[in-house]
């Protein structure tokens, strides 16, 4: 009897394992998979389950690129000197001290320089008409002069080019001669 329970049972496994093989073989058959082109969507639609749906673009406000005020550049230094911050546009106008007049000038349009500070301090040059937009900024030439300079001081000199990075370096002044004097010494750099 147990024979017999045996053989039965190995039929029956063997006559499923057959349908089955026989089964997938005829499933293969019928659905081959497809392999033809993919279905493309328009612009700003993505493929999702078989389907184009519309993809929501981010709407970004517009770039403000209007003028706006920027201090292009600024001189600082502490102790018993008299520096200046002097820049001069590509048309040759003056913001500073100019040693030519003897005097502080302020020639550059749309522009302003804070004056001459005596003896430690700060100056400052701001454009008014400075954009985000880099190519539409105008060129300067800033330039740290030291005139009076009665002990070693050292000065830092600021400045945005008109890229709008910013530099900044740092100058030794020291007087002529070792002693005090009128000398005007300058340093000056592209912005």
């Amino acid at each position: 009897m147990k024979r017999l329970t045996y053989i039965v049972a190995a039929g029956l496994v063997l006559a499923l394992g057959m349908t089955n093989v026989a089964g997938a073989s005829t499933l293969g058959a019928h659905h081959a998979p497809h392999k033809g082109k993919k279905k493309k969507c328009k612009a700003n639609w993505v493929l999702k389950k078989g389907k184009c749906r519309h993809v929501k673009v981010p709407h970004y406000p517009p770039m403000d690129y209007s003028p706006r005020d920027a201090v292009r550049g600024s001189l600082t230094w502490q102790g018993d000197a008299n520096l200046d911050l002097v820049v001069e546009d590509m048309e040759g106008r003056l913001a500073g001290y100019s040693s030519a007049a003897g005097a502080f000038v302020n020639e550059i349009p749309d522009a302003t320089h804070s004056g001459d500070v005596a003896g430690g301090g700060t100056e400052r040059f701001v454009d008014h008409v400075f954009r985000p937009f880099p190519a539409s900024n105008r060129t300067f030439i800033v330039s740290a002069c030291g005139r009076d300079v009665n002990e070693p001081v050292t000065a830092t000199l600021t400045f945005v080019r008109a890229s709008g990075h910013l530099t900044t370096v740092q100058e030794q002044f020291a007087p002529p001669g070792g002693g005090s004097g009128a000398t005007t010494v300058c340093v000056g750099f592209a912005a």
